[in-house]
């Protein structure tokens, strides 16, 4: 099984805690796709706001909504 992983802090400060870390989730994706036998295909790391009025699509992610049709 291919797996992409979006790894993603929503505040300055999650960075820097230790269980919101961008490092912590890599670990943690990494963990379960060996644990299920997944090979990581792409894993994006990103610093971003929910709060965002327009929010952009994740460079490098378009294959996720190839059928899906626009959902901008």
């Amino acid at each position: 099984m291919r797996a992409f992983y979006y790894c993603r802090v929503s505040t300055e400060e999650q960075p820097t805690d230790d269980h919101y870390s961008l490092e912590n989730q890599e670990k943690k994706a990494r963990d379960q796709a060996k644990l299920r036998d997944w090979h990581i295909v792409k894993l994006r790391k990103d610093v971003a706001s929910g709060k965002d009025t327009k929010p952009t699509r994740v460079p490098g992610t378009g294959f996720l909504c190839q059928g899906q049709g626009n959902r901008s």
